[in-house]
């Protein structure tokens, strides 16, 4: 299932749309703590995983692919914060041209947004990919291992914006109250 709908009821005047932009190498907690966020914020989890599994079965991780992976998922992101809703968006985007296209969707919806960026201790994520390999996780999509977490972290660019940065061996509660904190704005 490439969207997830969150259950969590809030009241008119508690939820509007809203974009939550998750940032961070495979290993580093970003899809665990965004479904974490998207039950506690009432957010449709929009995944690229997911996606790409979706309009891609057996997926070969081309960059023809990759393009068109995220293309659907910020067509969806745009139609969901066009509707008021809240997303969270997850994804690695690890370059700033690419979160670049995130805001400006965002700011199209006149919807806040709000970009976390993961971590993890080195130690932590090849820990957590290496059990990926082992033992599947049914909410997990990620095919990535230790050789794409060696990729993709020299691929990372800063971040040009004001952002949360959340170690991710610790628990959500406090990145939860600060979300529903930005996007009630």
């Amino acid at each position: 299932m490439a969207e997830i709908e969150s259950s969590t009821p809030y009241s008119s005047g508690e939820r509007c749309a809203g974009l939550v932009i998750m940032v961070g190498t495979p290993g580093s907690g970003k899809s665990y703590l965004g479904r974490a966020l998207s039950d506690a914020l009432g957010a449709l989890l929009l995944q690229t995983d997911a996606v790409r599994k979706e309009m891609f079965p057996e997926p070969r991780y081309t960059p023809e692919e990759a393009r068109a992976v995220y293309d659907e998922c910020h067509r969806r992101c745009a139609r969901a914060l066009a509707q008021g809703r809240r997303v969270v968006f997850d994804g690695t985007n690890l370059r700033e041209r690419h979160r670049q296209t995130l805001y400006d969707i965002a700011d199209r919806a006149k919807a806040p947004a709000v970009v976390v960026v993961t971590y993890a201790p080195e130690a932590t994520i090849r820990t957590r990919l290496r059990q990926r390999a082992e033992n599947r996780d049914p909410h997990d999509q990620s095919d990535a291992d230790w050789t794409v977490y060696r990729t993709l972290r020299r691929q990372a660019e800063p971040v040009c914006r004001p952002h949360v940065v959340v170690n991710t061996t610790t628990r959500p509660g406090p990145v939860i109250r600060l979300l529903r904190r930005e996007l009630a704005r």
